[in-house]
């Protein structure tokens, strides 16, 4: 199982890098919210928080 966790918490947090990058020019309150949020998502192991970067890096 540890095996399944460790790559997609990798890639969610490459990703999640990119969205903080692309956010700081936004606002920084929104990238603690964005953060907390994904946070929450990869630790209920929904696994949709790849579609939500999706829809938030196509804005």
């Amino acid at each position: 199982m540890e095996a399944e966790v460790q790559p997609s918490l990798y890639s969610a947090l490459s990703n999640l890098a990119l969205v903080c990058d692309r956010g700081s020019k936004v606002s920084p309150i929104s990238n603690v919210f964005v953060t907390s949020m994904l946070c929450d998502l990869h630790v209920n192991g929904s696994g949709s928080y790849a579609f939500l970067l999706y829809r938030l890096g196509s804005k």
